[in-house]
């Protein structure tokens, strides 16, 4: 079987399939098989494969913490053989690092590690469509909490940290294009919303599958002409 990512494949947009837009991870097969098929909508990077790239560098960083811990136990260990006054039999055990040494790497690391997770998972959150008070989340709010993140990566003082916050930075506007289109739409029907009706629908749909709602057992019919569109768009997205 041919992977999803052929002429073949793409070309079932010819026959009654329509695509609003292609997300991708860059491979070039998929946008090969795009071109051939004909298929001209608009294609934006992957989210999924963008914060894989970046939990790849989150297991790099932790097994440099894990490293730096055990050189520190080595440290410890030398330095109980050497000032022990009961003499073991056998080599004493050796560090190429001093105790200073070693505890201050390991601080780095953890550091490292932890700074470089609590930015991640807020570049992710940043990325949402809803922000967690339950709001539709504003595009140029996004992006400005998604530079000073980007920016702030880059102050971690790694290559690959800062090869990934360039990566993301330059596929921003991509990224955003899916949350801009959704906040247009919605844009007419807000103007006649309240924070507080407003979080009501998002918060409906959001668990309308795990408890089986609609619009019509949920609202009252005053709002049913605006939670419903409400709810399409969001499908959409």
């Amino acid at each position: 079987m041919k992977p999803p990512g052929d002429a073949p494949f793409w070309g079932c947009s010819n026959r009654g399939v329509l695509f609003h837009e292609v997300a991708a991870d860059g491979a070039l097969g998929i946008k090969a098989g795009m071109k051939a098929a004909g298929l001209k909508v608009p294609q934006r990077p992957d989210l999924f494969h963008l914060m894989q790239d970046g939990t790849k560098i989150s297991q790099r960083l932790e097994r440099n913490a894990y490293k730096a811990m055990a050189t520190t136990i080595r440290a410890w260990n030398a330095l109980d053989d050497f000032t022990s006054p009961n003499s073991k039999r056998g080599r004493p055990r050796h560090s190429k690092r001093s105790l200073e040494e070693a505890e201050a790497l390991e601080e780095a690391a953890i550091d490292a590690l932890d700074n470089w997770r609590w930015l991640l998972n807020q570049l992710r959150q940043a990325l949402e469509p809803i922000t967690p008070s339950g709001q539709i989340a504003s595009t140029d709010a996004i992006r400005q909490r998604a530079q000073i993140i980007t920016a702030l990566m880059q102050q971690l003082g790694r290559k690959d940290v800062s090869e990934f916050a360039t990566s993301a930075t330059e596929k921003l506007d991509l990224l955003l294009a899916p949350i801009c289109s959704l906040e247009q739409t919605l844009a007419p029907l807000r103007i006649d919303l309240d924070a507080e009706s407003e979080f009501a629908i998002i918060r409906g749909w959001q668990r309308r599958d795990e408890q089986a709602l609609s619009v019509q057992k949920l609202f009252p019919p005053s709002l049913h002409s605006l939670a419903q569109p409400f709810w399409d768009a969001l499908d959409r997205y």
